[in-house]
């Protein structure tokens, strides 16, 4: 079997999320809608099926707040929620009518026909509020999918010391080599955001003290 590099690992910055959010309006119903799902599409690292798959029983609005997912093979994970996103899922909850104990089976995200959201129709959202947002922020990619989302969750949790094990979890991967991708990714941006004139003067002054080391032993 031909063996294949590996292709770098694309994801937006926490800005460019920002600004992506920030293009959605929610002066009417579809536009609250939109914010609640794209908000939790990249909070929860999900993959765009198991979004589509959400009843309103998958979502806990109480302390602890937590979304429940159905991944691949059937299995089901428990993901976390901040704060931000919980304050958008009741706002859009409250607003169509999903807190009522007999609307919990009822899809989380419908479309304007009040049927279940399909992926097609969450890709073709996210593009349409990507191409918005790039005109505010270039360095935005051209195309914006689903998956792009999931990859930006977990190198913001990388960037933010959280363990491979923990981002392995929430991501609902069974083999850490899958998770380790993003590990990789991120030690590689961190050795590029150093100018190569700081890593020779850094390995000089380390050489220096080597040498000093071995003399004084000596």
């Amino acid at each position: 079997m031909r063996r294949h590099a590996n292709k770098p690992v694309s994801y937006l910055s926490q800005d460019e999320i920002a600004v992506l959010l920030s293009k959605i309006k929610t002066k009417n119903n579809m536009g609250v809608r939109d914010l609640a799902l794209i908000t939790l599409l990249y909070d929860s690292g999900a993959r765009v099926q198991e979004i589509v798959n959400l009843s309103v029983r998958d979502i806990r609005i109480e302390q602890p707040s937590q979304v429940t997912l159905l991944g691949k093979g059937k299995k089901i994970r428990t993901v976390p929620l901040i704060s931000y996103t919980v304050k958008i899922l009741k706002s859009y909850m409250d607003q169509f009518g999903l807190t009522e104990p007999e609307q919990v089976d009822r899809p989380l995200f419908c479309n304007r026909n009040c049927a279940r959201i399909t992926r097609f129709g969450i890709a073709y959202l996210l593009e349409k509020y990507a191409l918005e947002a790039k005109l505010k922020m270039s360095s935005i990619p051209d195309k914006v999918s689903p998956h792009l989302l999931r990859h930006s969750k977990a190198m913001h949790l990388l960037e933010e010391e959280c363990s491979e094990f923990a981002i392995r979890d929430l991501l609902g991967h069974v083999d850490l080599k899958t998770t380790s991708i993003y590990v990789k990714a991120n030690q590689e941006m961190i050795r590029n955001s150093i100018p190569q004139k700081d890593v020779r003067k850094m390995m000089r002054k380390m050489a220096k003290a080597y040498d000093s080391g071995n003399n004084e032993v000596n």
